[in-house]
């Protein structure tokens, strides 16, 4: 047995090390790139393989396939990794044969900006990179079966095994002979060595005869489809926001992709591993009463709340720091920047709901609710767009942004109603993300209005006072955090 705190503690730095090698991939993908039609081009072979597993599988293999694995003996277990393994790796190869048919129309649909007439290589580095959907596919199904048996950090690690290898293709001195079809080569190549090691993992699972193939029930199906649908429009929505924003110009799309890798950092090493780690946990709720369930609810939620709503506040408040020390090299230009950082700054804002949404779905993807996650995301992602139109109308600057938060708090607020909490437990919750609300935002606001009061465009007071806040922000998340050390979480 091991505790939630550990569990989340080993998969957040697992993680670190992967954003962090994702980093300095970014870095370096912005350092050759900067803000242009090659990086469009390489932001969208890089992110589709990814994209297209998040869309089309891996919400289900959140919604059901981790619940399910869960349930299951080692036999019944082995059965259905094998059938959804084989399942999602045919499918995802009859979808890149039909890309690969197409490449102008997915192009264009994807990134309407790029001229694929260019000579930068785009079609041909679009359609090698076209050979990792398949591989991803079966990294999904195995981060499931690796995180249902607790061995949460294989996830991690790998992403960062997959970056190191893009870090060393893009640190190749003729690296400009290669272009946009090299890259999609190192691509295919890096989520190979990735699946290579999470399958390492799983050994026991691989060498062991397979016993039998059961056939997968109508209702995991069911459960798998909705949570299909619900998760593609998660994963969708980042890029039909990007799309909207990308009509802006040449460097735009990129602009708003490296802005989300921004807000993608704190949500994954912050509130993805509290997610992940609860998921088989909440998933075995056959041995809770609805009072444990509802406490297991409340101390995720506060954790996540806590670290989230920091990261936001602290983002929000030295973006324009943040973005410079973070791409503010190469080939990339001050507007360039100006760019990045307008859009993070408002992106940030949606942090706390990304947290609340994410543990409510949770929540509900244990209990089977599936189909209730679904119709609060469909309805959400129609108030995020209508948002985005109406901020467009009156003229708001990056109202695709704007679209983004507004979908995830509107996302947010529905999930947990869904959940229909009893009425103390809610209470309990609104004292408990609205104290965290407070206090984190008072410990913020002091550094700030010092640095207001000397010189707020010192770099090095700037830095000071962000170092400052963000250890005032964790001792108060502290408190929000220790409860995870009560609870136990199983690794069989």
């Amino acid at each position: 047995m091991s505790t939630v705190l550990r569990g989340s503690f080993i998969l957040s730095l697992a993680l670190l090390l992967g954003r962090i090698s994702g980093f300095l991939r970014e870095l370096l993908l912005a350092a050759r790139f900067g803000v242009s039609e090659a990086a469009d081009a390489a932001v969208l072979i890089l992110t589709l393989p990814d994209l297209m597993v998040g869309v089309l599988l891996a919400g289900g293999f959140n919604a059901a396939l981790v619940p399910a694995l869960k349930k299951k003996n080692f036999a019944a277990r082995q059965s259905l990794v094998f059938v959804v393994g084989v399942s999602s790796f045919g499918f995802l190869s009859i979808l890149a044969l039909i890309f690969f048919s197409w490449p102008d129309a997915v192009i264009e649909a994807f990134a309407p900006e790029l001229d694929i007439t260019s000579e930068n290589g785009i079609v041909s580095g679009f359609r090698v990179s076209l050979i990792a959907f398949p591989i991803a596919a079966l990294i999904g199904v195995s981060v499931s079966y690796l995180n249902t048996v607790g061995k949460f950090s294989y996830a991690g690690l790998s992403v960062l095994i997959f970056n190191i290898t893009l870090c060393g293709f893009l640190i190749v001195p003729d690296f400009s002979k290669w272009g946009v079809l090299g890259f999609g080569v190192a691509i295919v190549a890096a989520n190979l060595f990735r699946l290579t090691f999470q399958l390492g993992a799983m050994r026991e699972i691989i060498l062991t005869p397979l016993r039998y193939v059961e056939p997968v029930s109508l209702e995991f199906i069911r459960v798998f489809l909705y949570g299909i649908a619900s998760y593609a429009l998660v994963v969708g929505a980042a890029v039909v926001f990007r799309t909207i924003h990308a009509s802006g110009g040449d460097g735009e799309l990129a602009a708003f992709n490296y802005a989300n890798k921004l807000f993608e950092l704190p949500a994954a090493l912050l509130v993805a591993p509290v997610a992940t780690v609860f998921l088989p946990l909440l998933a075995d709720n056959t041995k809770m009463d609805a009072s444990e369930f509802e406490g297991t609810f409340l101390a995720a939620c506060g954790a996540a709340w806590a670290l989230s709503f920091s990261s936001g506040v602290l983002g929000h408040q030295f973006m324009e720091l943040i973005v410079g020390l973070t791409y503010g090299y190469g080939s990339m230009s001050e507007t360039g920047l100006e760019s990045i950082a307008s859009v993070a700054k408002i992106m940030v804002l949606a942090l706390p709901a990304y947290a609340l949404f994410q543990i409510c779905s949770v929540a509900l993807n244990a209990k089977m609710q599936t189909l209730r996650v679904f119709i609060s995301t469909v309805l959400a992602l129609m108030i995020g767009l209508g948002a985005a139109y109406i901020f467009s109308v009156f003229s708001v600057e990056n109202p695709a942004a704007y679209g983004f938060v507004s979908f995830l708090w509107s996302a947010a607020i529905m999930t947990l109603f869904c959940l229909q909490l009893r009425a103390q437990a809610l209470a309990n919750l609104g004292r408990q993300l609205g104290g965290s609300l407070v206090m984190i935002s008072l410990v913020v606001l002091i550094p700030v209005a010092l640095i207001d009061a000397f010189d707020d465009s010192s770099k090095l007071l700037n830095g000071l006072g962000f170092l400052v806040a963000a250890c005032l922000c964790g001792l108060v998340s502290l408190r929000h955090i220790r409860p995870l050390r009560s609870i136990q979480i199983s690794t069989t």
